[in-house]
């Protein structure tokens, strides 16, 4: 009760104090007040399920429950630092599904994103992790990093003519202005296509000091079996 009593006195001066005097002159942080601390550095996560519902785990804690409905479920505050994360189907036969499982180093003032179809097997599993790193030349241009789980692929950058790409990387310059679009392709494979920065020029500016990494996950198509 005290506390309540507190909180409302600590309110009402405040507001007083606003009638007389401009409301910006005051750096007044009111989680301090209550004694709710904010984080020095935070990073965030976003994930999209491409397929079905998925479970969210982050270092072995349950979070979330995330399907293409609700996508993208987003958590901004999380520590900087490596993470567990891991996304489990929650459908009737789960058990018959494929984990995605992976250890991210999540950056300070930056966001992991995922989206991912998790299917019956890795294989047939597609989808993409993007996370920054900081850039190895500080004074160079930023890069964008494609890595891919399979070896020669096809490369399309903001609609430019198809390359294509021997081996199981490619690395192109990447600058923050705008948004960029890729797509990747390869015969006997589903081909994704996507996004890659944030929507907001904002965002984006706070990315100007890291390269871009974008781990592809292609699915295998299914080999069609004629009856005899």
């Amino acid at each position: 009760m005290k506390k309540i009593l507190l909180a409302t006195l600590v309110i009402v001066a405040l507001v007083l104090l606003a009638i007389w005097s401009p409301w910006l002159r005051w750096n007044i942080d009111i989680a301090n007040i209550f004694g709710v601390s904010k984080p020095d550095s935070i990073a965030g996560l976003q994930i999209n399920s491409l397929a079905g519902e998925m479970e969210l785990f982050i270092d072995n804690v349950a979070v979330s429950k995330i399907t293409p409905e609700l996508s993208p479920f987003i958590l901004d505050r999380l520590e900087p630092g490596e993470h567990l994360i891991t996304l489990k189907r929650t459908a009737e036969f789960s058990s018959t599904y494929s984990t995605f499982n992976r250890l991210l180093t999540f950056e300070e003032n930056s966001a992991v994103v995922i989206s991912y179809n998790i299917g019956p097997d890795e294989v047939f599993s597609e989808g993409h992790v993007i996370y920054t790193t900081k850039k190895e030349n500080i004074s160079g241009e930023s890069k964008l990093n494609i890595n891919l789980n399979t070896q020669d692929f096809n490369f399309t950058y903001d609609g430019l003519p198809i390359e294509k790409v021997n081996g199981t990387a490619k690395s192109v310059d990447l600058d923050f202005n705008s948004q960029h679009k890729i797509r990747i392709s390869k015969i006997g494979y589903e081909s994704l296509e996507f996004s890659i920065l944030p929507e907001i020029q904002s965002d984006r500016d706070k990315l100007k000091g890291s390269d871009l990494n974008v781990d592809v996950q292609l699915m295998l198509q299914p080999v069609e079996v004629n009856n005899i």
